[in-house]
């Protein structure tokens, strides 16, 4: 590992950005939940580094799984969807 004198860095594995670390590293089923994210914190903890822990990632909080897109409330998320696939460039599949 390389320290850069005078240099501190950050270290996170999901943001507000990013997918849950739980559902993207881990795994998220119920008998597997746990272990995944305290494997995940032991990572984070463990580096040299300022760690940043995401709202809900205390807790081994997983992804909501959006089944259909009246499960979004999300202006940038329609958007997408109509520029992608009301316009044709995408399957809605």
């Amino acid at each position: 590992m390389t320290v850069l004198l005078g240099k501190w860095n950050a270290f996170f594995l999901d943001n507000h950005d990013n997918s849950r670390a739980v559902s993207h590293f881990g795994d998220n089923r119920p008998q597997w939940r746990e272990h995944s994210a305290k494997a995940l914190v032991t990572l984070i903890l463990s580096q040299h580094a300022t760690p940043f822990i995401y709202q809900g990632s205390e807790l081994g909080m997983t992804n909501y799984p959006f089944k259909k897109m009246d499960d979004f409330d999300d202006i940038e998320v329609k958007g997408f969807w109509h520029d992608y696939v009301k316009t044709g460039k995408v399957n809605a599949e």
